[in-house]
């Protein structure tokens, strides 16, 4: 009985640590260019300060999604103080071939979607104004279950 307890219990773990982990593979955009996205992990704050510009046009980012959890997709992409990129972000489901949503900017706005299955949930990240002084620049993204959105890294 011990021994049963004990396989049930390192399923369990393994079972855990793999719906914790993201796995994206290489996929090719709208325009046939090869992205492999960034992982972010829900609940953990802002990602590192991301660049659109200097020959990147988008930035792909991935977050684990399990069926019936609700998300909020946080942006900071416009700060009087920084001088940030202005962003629109779109989403879809890895594997899938359109797109959810498409946020069309608005400043610093969430974007909330709820999980439908266990998978992966990917976010593009383009410049709103092609050709404008916010055409390039930083940027960061935070996604959280709680609805919360994290404090200003400025």
């Amino acid at each position: 009985m011990k021994n049963t307890i004990k396989l049930f219990g390192i399923i369990a773990m393994v079972a855990i640590i793999a719906l914790s982990t993201v796995s994206c593979d290489l996929f090719f955009s709208d325009d046939n260019t090869e992205y492999t996205p960034m992982s972010i992990v829900p609940n953990a704050g802002w990602t590192q300060e991301l660049q659109l510009g200097s020959g990147t046009s988008e930035v792909w980012l991935a977050f684990p999604i399990a069926g019936g959890t609700t998300y909020t997709i946080h942006v900071l992409d416009w700060d009087r103080r920084s001088s940030l990129a202005d962003v629109v972000i779109s989403g879809k489901i890895q594997g899938e071939s359109s797109f959810t949503f498409t946020n069309s900017d608005q400043i610093n706005r969430d974007v909330i979607i709820t999980g439908s299955g266990v998978g992966v949930y990917l976010v593009r990240v383009t410049s709103y104004n092609q050709g404008s002084r916010f055409n390039d620049g930083r940027f960061r993204i935070a996604v959280t279950t709680t609805g919360v959105r994290p404090a200003s890294p400025y």
